[in-house]
């Protein structure tokens, strides 16, 4: 499990920045001896790795430049994951914004990739450590975009199943209530009432964004439940969404509701999904597009975002489209069951080398 995703990324000391996701990006374990494997390997070995990485962690078909190839080289050669995953998120987002423009042929229709980066940043764990904490990790799911007013069925596995249902979970919001949300603001709670009651609904229409079911009609959808995007039908104007996340379990988690493109909204989880987090915690999301993504920051509820305070945890969802191979594979899986095992042995492989980090000597 562990070295298929992009690892963890630590900073505990020198010997540390060798980095889960340096070792996960060149082929080697958790516990490989990283020096020893490193000695005369040469830039072609080097570019190969990077080549292979992006392959598995990016949209099928990814292509990487020269001047990219040569910044992920110089990142693994310096054991600085930092730089590595930054230039990975943008190998991924022109790749996305290529697509889009050039419309390639092997995209298939409606599947879009869906690539969440997990970027932990935590400045306040001083109280565990004497250095910051920091790790990453990259997860991958297939969606497919479901248009419910054309007469698609949504999966079972949303709770929202119709143009109707989005208008009735946003009803419960009112200036002095959240309803079925976690709305921070007041004003925004007010904002949100006022634009509800102000939507022509039928002039309205919905897209749903979900995880594709497998063959045998059960989703594998960790973190990620759904997406509702309502939009008018005269202008394709964004009118509300509504993003719907799930624990790792694929459990239906919380809700969140926005109005706007690149607008910060601020919540809170309402739930723990880690040993390490408070359902207390305030989030700030936003919706952007071109590529499609989702965006939360997660802070200490004593270090609010209000305070000029930095998140300890940054999560940036990317749509881009699938390819027809990756649709293929997917349709190929018969067996839900060990699928949804693979995702829990990560999730918890994952949360292990994390509470690691924070608390030495876990066994």
């Amino acid at each position: 499990a562990r070295n298929r995703v992009a690892g963890v990324r630590q900073r505990l000391s020198r010997a540390a920045r060798e980095s889960l996701l340096i070792r996960a990006a060149l082929g080697h374990g958790a516990r490989y001896d990283w020096q020893k494997s490193r000695e005369g390997k040469s830039d072609k070995w080097y570019e190969d790795k990077a080549k292979d990485f992006v392959t598995e962690y990016c949209a099928h078909g990814t292509t990487i430049d020269s001047a990219a190839l040569r910044e992920s080289v110089a990142a693994l050669k310096d054991l600085k994951p930092d730089d590595f995953v930054s230039n990975l998120f943008n190998i991924a987002s022109e790749d996305a914004k290529r697509r889009g423009q050039e419309g390639l042929q092997e995209i298939a229709e409606d599947y879009f990739v869906l690539t969440a980066f997990h970027d932990r940043r935590d400045v306040y764990s001083q109280v565990h450590m004497t250095e910051a904490i920091s790790s990453s990790f990259i997860g991958n799911l297939l969606l497919k975009l479901y248009r419910p007013c054309q007469g698609d069925d949504v999966p079972q596995h949303v709770p929202l199943k119709s143009l109707d249902d989005v208008r009735h979970v946003l009803s419960t919001v009112t200036p002095e209530s959240s309803g079925e949300f976690n709305i921070a603001q007041p004003a925004v709670r007010a904002m949100i009432a006022r634009r509800v009651r102000s939507i022509a609904w039928a002039d309205a229409y919905a897209v749903c964004y979900a995880v594709m079911p497998l063959p045998t009609g059960e989703a594998v959808s960790p973190a990620f439940n759904s997406l509702w995007l309502v939009r008018s039908v005269d202008t394709d104007q964004l009118l509300v969404y509504v993003f719907v996340s799930a624990g790792a379990d694929g459990s239906l988690a919380q809700k969140y509701v926005g109005l706007d493109f690149n607008e910060w909204y601020q919540s809170w989880p309402g739930s723990t999904f880690t040993p390490l987090s408070s359902p207390e915690n305030p989030y700030i999301f936003r919706l952007t597009h071109d590529p499609l993504t989702f965006s939360i920051k997660a802070y200490f509820k004593d270090h609010p975002p209000a305070e000029g305070f930095a998140p300890y945890l940054t999560i940036d969802s990317v749509f881009t489209p699938a390819a027809r191979e990756q649709v293929r594979k997917w349709s190929h899986i018969t067996n839900p069951t060990v699928e949804q095992l693979k995702t829990q042995i990560l999730k918890g492989s994952l949360m292990f080398d994390l509470m690691k980090l924070y608390r030495p000597g876990t066994t």
